[in-house]
């Protein structure tokens, strides 16, 4: 019995010596704040209080922790006791909406707090929790454009082509000109707008790279004379007659073009319309080597051709199938 005295008598004692949870808040000043949401990728710069989201406080010297945590009110509005000037703070707090993570700091180094100061934290989209593509499309005097559609694609060649097959996504902007994607697999991105506004045709193209961590800002400028230099492939049979749905492959690479007999690894393909027209605009002025293929029952159809597309100029090629 009494080795069990002295046993509870260090336990009692060294429960008193025990660090408290949040013993570190021993000053004698009161911090206060706010938080608000500051919304940069909609197109419309907004800010907002945040209620009821969790603030944290730590000190700047050891912020793999935190000493205390407090909910916002209504009005984002939150205190915290207990704030020595001497010591270092940090005040933190994120949210994610489901569409978009938002997180932001406050820091005070030693002997910067001043009691009273309300100073707002402003939450602004993550750059270190997320990935994605902040889109702003435009026309050529930088008046913003809604309701315009964007194709986005991971794959080159369908992006050369131009057509719905092998997009990895679609946008539609906003009042603002604005669409996001977020959340993407790192890698290189083609985006695409091609269409007509009114009787206007319309076209854009960009490319970004997305990392692991961040979002990246891309601008797209219509142009209304889409055309640019490019290539306008008439496919026709011997009799002349044109030949519809027959499937042009375009390759940069002699080599490639001398060994795929399939199509597979070419730049991009194009189909030809009613009239036996097949066209591409805004494609790198260079040589391209084409391939053109029909299938007619059991019987195929080929024909084939080398031409050049000159800056600022439309390429005009007939390509016989026999």
């Amino acid at each position: 019995m009494k080795l069990i005295g002295i046993i509870l008598f260090f336990a009692a004692a060294m429960s008193m010596c025990e660090k408290s949870t949040y013993n570190d808040l021993s000053g004698s000043k009161i911090m206060s704040g706010r938080v608000l949401m500051k919304d940069t990728i909609n197109g419309v710069n907004y800010t907002v209080p945040v209620k009821s989201i969790e603030v944290f406080l730590a000190d700047l010297a050891n912020t793999s922790t935190f000493l205390n945590s407090k909910r916002t009110d209504k009005d984002g509005s939150y205190t915290f006791e207990g704030i020595d000037p001497a010591v270092g703070y940090k005040v933190y707090a994120k949210i994610d909406t489901g569409a978009i993570k938002y997180e932001g700091e406050l820091t005070y180094k030693i002997g910067e707090f001043r009691e009273g100061q309300g100073e707002p934290m402003m939450l602004y989209p993550s750059q270190s929790t997320q990935n994605g593509i902040h889109v702003i499309v435009q026309d050529t005097s930088k008046a913003r454009l809604s309701n315009m559609v964007v194709w986005g694609y991971s794959n080159s060649s369908f992006y050369h082509a131009g057509g719905v097959e092998g997009k990895t996504f679609e946008l539609t902007t906003n009042l603002a000109g604005v669409a996001n994607k977020m959340n993407l697999a790192p890698q290189t991105y083609y985006l695409l707008i091609k269409g007509r506004v009114g009787n206007i045709d319309v076209l854009a193209r960009g490319t970004t790279v997305v990392e692991a961590e961040g979002i990246k800002t891309i601008v797209l400028t219509v142009a209304t004379n889409p055309k640019g230099n490019g290539m306008e492939i008439q496919t026709i049979d011997v009799s002349q007659a044109p030949i519809q749905a027959a499937t042009v492959f375009v390759y940069q690479s002699q080599t490639i073009y001398d060994l795929d007999k399939t199509g597979a690894n070419s730049v991009f393909s194009m189909s030809s319309d009613k009239s036996g027209s097949a066209t591409a605009y805004n494609i790198d002025p260079a040589a391209y080597y084409l391939r053109a293929i029909k299938i007619v029952g059991k019987d195929t159809l080929r024909g084939q051709a080398v031409t050049t597309v000159k800056s600022n100029e439309v390429t005009k090629q007939t390509l016989t199938l026999k």
